[in-house]
């Protein structure tokens, strides 16, 4: 782990060490309570904030359900390629988290790891470089949490394009349903029944080993870090690869990475229902989260997994739009 540095003025957050360094920046003193962890790959290059725009709203969408909820502290750990901390700090300031006369706020601690530090060198072109986009793209450093955040015992991995829409504790309790032998909890990629998913199934899981029948939804990840290191995550990781990449091209593609590890692990995972990996598909013909319909709590996280938010497509664009204009930091003041 990187040096922690803790910062005791917004303007010094800025000039924090990077790449050469892990960078954790503590906004506000930590509690001994245990903090709901938070893992995120924002791959942007310099000059851009497309990634880290949509991860910071996710931030924000985390804050307030754990505001709401009452947790007392959350823990992120950020990768990213370009050195876009200072920007990830400049949201969190318009959040009102720079603040030190802020009362009834959640603890904060940021950590911001490169991208490039996260993966080994020799898999880098193979995990990391878009031959589509000519950019790098960070996914696969989902799968190496285990051995890049040796101090950590659970995490959750969201990806950038997720809202929180409600309890995040509940999502972080899928950690006290596993058993001895359970790493991670996922949500399917849709419902038995949604046949109309058949077009994005045939590709993106049609000719790999995948969970059937449609495989599953890597974006939300409830990950227990310490059992994947005694189990060897890493190892089956890169065994996975090296086998399955001579019959399928593999590059850049973490989340059939993950799926074919699923497919042929079923005893190391639990699903997560559909309500904690909501997308267009469950709404778009119809409500096919029959989860969503039964729990009282309806929808508790919105993916827009395929640019849906990017696209305004309107059944899930207006809730990242609330979220990216809700002023948090007055309309979140003096909660009790």
């Amino acid at each position: 782990m990187g040096e922690v540095i803790a910062i005791p003025d917004f303007d010094e957050i800025t000039d924090a060490a990077f790449p050469d360094s892990n960078t954790s920046l503590q906004i506000f003193p930590l509690k001994r309570e245990p903090p709901i962890v938070i893992g995120l790959v924002s791959c942007d290059r310099i000059g851009e904030y497309k990634s880290a725009f949509l991860a910071t709203t996710m931030i924000k969408s985390v804050l307030v359900s754990a505001e709401i909820y009452g947790v007392s502290q959350v823990e992120f750990h950020i990768f990213i390629e370009a050195d876009t901390s200072g920007y990830f700090m400049s949201r969190l300031q318009d959040f009102g988290y720079a603040k030190k006369d802020r009362k009834n706020r959640v603890h904060v601690r940021v950590n911001f790891h490169p991208i490039l530090d996260a993966i080994p060198e020799n898999f880098q072109k193979e995990f990391l470089y878009s031959r589509k986009n000519a950019h790098w793209r960070g996914g696969f450093a989902r799968l190496l949490y285990a051995t890049n955040l040796p101090a950590v015992d659970s995490i959750i991995h969201l990806d950038t394009d997720i809202i929180i829409t409600g309890d995040i504790t509940q999502l972080w309790s899928f950690l006290g349903k596993m058993d001895d032998g359970h790493m991670l909890a996922v949500a399917p990629a849709a419902e038995p029944d949604e046949k109309f998913f058949d077009k994005l199934y045939q590709y993106h899981f049609a000719d790999i080993p995948h969970v059937k029948p449609w495989g599953l939804n890597t974006g939300v990840l409830v990950m227990n870090l310490t059992r994947m290191r005694r189990d060897g995550w890493e190892k089956i990781v890169f065994d996975t690869y090296d086998y399955y990449s001579k019959r399928f091209d593999l590059r850049n593609s973490d989340g059939r990475i993950m799926n074919i590890i699923l497919a042929n692990h079923r005893d190391i995972f639990i699903f997560l229902t559909c309500q904690f990996n909501y997308e267009y598909i469950h709404c778009d013909n119809g409500q096919n989260c029959k989860h969503a319909l039964e729990d009282p709590n309806g929808i508790q996280l919105v993916h827009g997994a395929g640019f849906q938010f990017q696209k305004k497509r309107a059944s899930l664009h207006k809730v990242f739009e609330f979220f990216e204009q809700y002023d948090m930091a007055t309309k979140m003041s003096g909660r009790a």
